[in-house]
């Protein structure tokens, strides 16, 4: 279901780190946010190989219906308006903080997470390079 064409606005993806490793090793998690989004804009340039890389390591996947599954996540939940006017891997404030105001009225929670305290833009890669491929 396309929640945000109904009013959920929640962020469907994330990479988290603990405290500890984000005060001890932040180079690592910026590293890995490196990776991480170099592999996504391989995958969004050519998701036939992305696919076919994934059915080298696992011999049961269906290669025609995971590149369909692939295309279609893609399309519709990565290369969004969003991700075209932010790069990949930003959070938008706004929509963070909408994010976590619907979790804690849905869950009850009894308090409400800072949305500075949970999204570190810093360790992302610069914006240039996370700007989705055409």
């Amino acid at each position: 279901m396309p929640y945000s064409e109904f009013g959920v606005e929640l962020y469907g993806n994330a990479i988290i780190a603990s405290e500890a490793l984000l005060a001890e090793n932040p180079e690592a998690v910026a590293g890995f946010n490196r990776a991480f989004n170099k592999a996504l804009i391989e995958t969004i340039q050519d998701p036939e190989a992305a696919v076919k890389h994934v059915s080298s390591r696992d011999g049961l996947v269906d290669e025609a219906l995971e590149l369909r599954r692939l295309k279609l996540a893609l399309d519709a939940q990565v290369i969004t308006e969003e991700t075209l006017a932010e790069g990949l891997g930003a959070v938008t404030l706004e929509r963070l903080e909408q994010s976590i105001a619907e979790a804690v009225s849905s869950f009850g929670l009894e308090s409400t997470p800072e949305a500075a305290k949970l999204f570190n833009a810093s360790l992302l890669p610069e914006q240039s390079s996370r700007a989705v491929p055409r």
